[in-house]
This record gives structure tokens, C-alpha cells and sequence, in this order.
């Protein structure tokens, strides 16, 4: 697994293979499917062919959150990244924090990382 960014507890990674059926039923929530924009319910085929196409697209990237508990990893999440616009400096950004991983204060610090790695390592200007 390919750490991409790290700052204290919480780090940013690649997805993997492991990943998809955790985030596919965090997305099919309806508590997480009422925030997000394309509410649509994933099936376990759909989530296994958007997983073959995460790294296609030079505009939109997704990642995973995650954090060291007890000495294992906990994958508290996703981060999404769109409209990934590299020469005016602008980028959307989204994250998913699992159901059993809210409330404990992941979604600021997991923001607060975000914003740290778009800022400081991809010279995001918005």
C-alpha cells in the first residue's frame, strides 16, 4: 500500500483491493447517500468496475483515509478529489467518513489533511 500523505495519525493511501466492499456499503448508507451528489446505490458488480477505472481520469482521484489503531490500520475512509484543474490551481474535494468512525473527530483532522496535502504538496491555489 502506497502511503501518499501522512501528518500525525492519519494518513492518505491508495485504495485497494481490500477497500471496496468497506467503502461500497459506507456509500450505500443512506445516511452517506444523502450527502452526496450522484446518490445512486452501488452494487458489488458496479463497485468492482469503478475500482478497475480509479486511475484513469487525470481530473478526479479518490483515496482512502485511514489511521493506526492498536497497532492496525483502520480505514476510516474516502477522500474524493474532482475537478482537478492543475493549471489555475483549483480543486474539489470531498470525504466519507464510515458510519462507525464519526463523531470521533476523523472528519475535521481528515479535512484539516486534505487541505495540508492540496495547499502545501499539489500548489493548489482554491
Amino acid at each position: 500500500m502506497s502511503i501518499i500523505y501522512k501528518k500525525r495519525n492519519l494518513y492518505i493511501r491508495d485504495i485497494v483491493q481490500k477497500d471496496i466492499e468497506p467503502l461500497r456499503i459506507m456509500h450505500n448508507d443512506p445516511s452517506t447517500l444523502y450527502m452526496l451528489t450522484d446518490p445512486t446505490y452501488v452494487t458489488k458488480e458496479m463497485q468492482k468496475k469503478w475500482f478497475k477505472s480509479l486511475n484513469k481520469s487525470e481530473k478526479s482521484k479518490r483515496y482512502a483515509l485511514c489511521t493506526k489503531e492498536n497497532g492496525k490500520e483502520a480505514l476510516l475512509g474516502m477522500i474524493r478529489f474532482d475537478i482537478i484543474d492543475t493549471i489555475n490551481h483549483n480543486i474539489l474535494v470531498g470525504l466519507d467518513i464510515m458510519k462507525e468512525h464519526r463523531g470521533k473527530g476523523y472528519g475535521l483532522a481528515g479535512f484539516k489533511l486534505v487541505m495540508d496535502y492540496c495547499f502545501k504538496k499539489l500548489k493548489m491555489h482554491k
